[in-house]
């Protein structure tokens, strides 16, 4: 996201009536939340999933 600012980083084109770097760096602050809320289901999920497993071999 920070390495690359070089490369986007400018006035035109606007997006969403916002300038594109503005856009960037707005859209992944929104995004990072989400992506790490999806991480965490699906970790949590295999978690169940294992403990579940492991409950049967117990029994």
């Amino acid at each position: 996201m920070c390495f690359s600012v070089s490369l986007w980083d400018q006035i035109y084109p606007f997006v969403f009536g916002m300038p594109f770097n503005m856009f960037w760096l707005i859209g992944w602050v929104l995004l990072t939340p989400l992506i790490m809320w999806g991480a965490y289901k699906l970790e949590m999920a295999k978690l169940a999933e294992n403990k579940a497993q492991e409950g049967m071999k117990h029994e």
